[in-house]
Parts: C-alpha cells; structure tokens; sequence
C-alpha cells in the first residue's frame, strides 16, 4: 500500500511539473516564436528512471536536451620515444595523463597493445593488455613477450569512468636490444706449438661462456695448412651440435710430420629472432686465437726433425768437400 502512494505522488509531482511547464510556455515568453522553452537533462542511458519522465515532458511539446558525456582526449605514446633502439627486452610503456572533457570523469581503465611482423610479413599481437584497471599511463612489459634483435609497434587507449574509450594513440615503433654472441673460445689441447702430435688427436677447446645464459647449441672446427688461411682448410666440422667442447680428428684427416693451425668457435641456442632478419653470424662467438701443432712422423721413418739434421749435416759435408777441392787446385 505504502508503494502505492508513493508511485501515485511521483506521478502526481511528474504530472504538475508538466503542466506548469507546459502552462509557461503556452503564450511563449516574449521573443519565443515555438511556444516551448527547453528542459535540460543527462543522458537518459545513465539514469534508467528518467527515461519516462523525459517521455512526459516530450509529449506535452517540451524540447529535452540530453546531454551526452563524451570520450576522453586520444593520449599520445611517451615512452619510448618512436623509433627508439637498443630497447630492453621488459620495456616500460608510458603514455600521456589522462585528459576527459566532461568535468570529474576519472580514468578508468587503459589497454595496451604491441604488434610486429612475422613471416610473410603478417602481422601479428604480441601483447594485449586488455582492460587494464592498474596500469592506467604505464605498464612494464613481462619477461618472455618480446624478443631480442626485433622491431614492434605499439599503442593505448584510456576509458573514463562512464565507459567512453578514447581512440587509439598514435603508433610509435621501437627496436630491442641485440643478443649478445657467446665469449670467445680459448684453444686448450694439443698446446700451441706442440710437436709429435697423433693423427688422430683430440681438439678441445675451453668451456662454453655466455652472457645472457644462453645454452651451448653447436659449436666449428677447422684446420689447415696455411696460417691465418681457412679458405680451404684441411678440416671444417661445420655446425656441429654433437662436439661442443672436444672433438676427435678422424683418421686419413692428417698427414705425417706436418704442421696444422686451428681455430674453434661456439653459438648459442638462441634463435627466435632469425627470421625477424637476425643474421645467423650474430649467433656465433668470435673464432678462437689460432694455434699450431706438428703430427707424428711416420712410424718406422725418421722423423721431421732428424731429416733436417740430415739435410743440415750433409749441407755441410758438400761445402766442406768443396772448400777441400779448391784447395788441391791451388797446390
């Protein structure tokens, strides 16, 4: 009963309301030509009940103004700065303050987005922050989303507190840090200038050293003949992922009482950014200082050294006899 009598003195205020404006602007004030003098109200969308009330004044010939709350100012991107390199892998994103034009709409919610190109030059998300009630005008970007050596673009929107988006920023670009290559090898075994050395000896370089903790994927080895020369070296294992620190010379490689130079080198496992363009050299460290080492002479032979001492004892013998000769023909 009581609900009642409180819809019935709603309608009879919403009814006398009406009619008194109404009344008002029967004869029209002085200069209105319309007979009607307008009534302002909020968006009917915001105020479900006043939906009926605006029906009411309408048709008793009132003009209703709404008013419409309207969307926030389009932020701009700040940081980083568009075109920005050497980015870090866990960038932090700031865009603009928010800025509303209906006085005390408050911020929201923010959505962030970073894209870049893929194969076949798709584009594809990398990152969507979605409705974002925390990070309203930075994120930080987590671990694992971005990858090194790699171009993105990215952007953000505000929304206020009736639900309004801005438009999206204007994208900006950004490129991330390189990977570095793993440290430079050191050659361990057979020793530099070492001598009598097997056929079949085995290379063995100094343990694998990366500086973001990339693991040992593969690592080159190569011998030749002629130092500083590896055009056609006398042995190339190639990209090896088997021999990583040592690796034996398969026999008929080398010849006897010969001198071989020889260089390693080490790449990381590393490889999510080669088809952004990354070059595969940037995989790979820095060759290994080169080194040498003389194989064995051949068994029941002499050795190298022995056939100099030869060649130097019967050198001097000739000259010797030669000095001999030329003495008999003086006498």
């Amino acid at each position: 009963m009581g609900k009642r009598l409180k819809a019935i003195a709603v309608l009879v205020l919403l009814s006398i309301l009406v009619a008194t404006l109404a009344g008002c602007g029967a004869g029209g004030p002085e200069g209105d030509t319309n007979g009607t003098q307008g009534v302002v109200f909020p968006d009917p969308n915001l105020k479900g009940g006043i939906r009926g009330a605006i029906g009411k004044f309408e048709a008793s010939g009132v003009d209703v103004l709404q008013h419409t709350n309207e969307a926030p100012a389009q932020p701009t991107n700040t940081s980083p700065v568009d075109e920005a390199t050497d980015v870090s892998l866990t960038p932090l994103l700031q865009s603009s303050a928010f800025s509303d034009p209906d006085v005390g709409d408050t911020h929201a919610t923010s959505q962030w987005q970073i894209t870049t190109v893929g194969p076949h030059n798709i584009r594809w998300t990398v990152f969507d922050s979605e409705e974002d009630t925390h990070n309203l005008t930075s994120i930080t970007i987590p671990v694992g989303t971005l990858y090194y050596y790699t171009g993105y673009d990215w952007r953000v929107r505000h929304k206020d507190s009736y639900g309004n988006w801005s438009d999206w920023s204007v994208e900006t670009h950004f490129s991330t840090i390189a990977n570095q290559a793993p440290s430079q090898p050191i050659n361990i075994s057979p020793l530099d200038g070492a001598t009598d050395v097997s056929l079949t000896l085995v290379l063995q370089s100094s343990a694998f050293s990366d500086p973001e903790g990339d693991a040992h994927a593969a690592s080159q080895w190569q011998i030749t003949i002629k130092p500083g020369n590896y055009s056609t070296p006398v042995f190339d294992s190639k990209k090896d992922a088997d021999n990583l620190t040592s690796i034996n010379i398969p026999m008929g490689t080398l010849s006897y009482s010969t001198i071989y130079y020889w260089r390693v080198r080490h790449r990381h496992d590393y490889d999510h950014a080669i088809w952004h363009g990354w070059p595969d050299w940037l995989c790979w460290s820095d060759w290994s200082a080169e080194t040498s080492f003389t194989t064995e002479g051949e068994p029941g032979g002499l050795s190298s050294w022995v056939w100099i001492l030869i060649g130097i004892g019967a050198a001097t013998i000739l000259a010797a006899g030669a000095v001999f000769r030329r003495h008999l023909t003086r006498r």
